[in-house]
């Protein structure tokens, strides 16, 4: 869901996109859960769950970026 609320907040306008946005930044917060929650279970390698956060943090990142020019 992150690129669709992302997409969706873009092409809002006031709070509204501000909203979707941190939506979308929620949405890639629970993402890094769920390679917390795998790596735990040793449902993944733990090299493949570093990747992998560090993808979302980078992902977090630009949201909270995005959405910090808009409020």
């Amino acid at each position: 869901s992150i690129p669709q609320n992302f997409a969706e907040g873009m092409r809002r306008t006031g709070g509204d996109r501000a909203h979707l946005l941190t939506v979308a930044l929620g949405s890639a917060d629970e993402v890094r859960t769920i390679i917390d929650i795998a790596a735990a279970a040793g449902l993944i390698e733990q090299e493949d769950a570093s990747h992998a956060e560090e993808l979302a943090d980078r992902v977090c990142a630009m949201l909270f970026r995005i959405r910090q020019r808009l409020v």
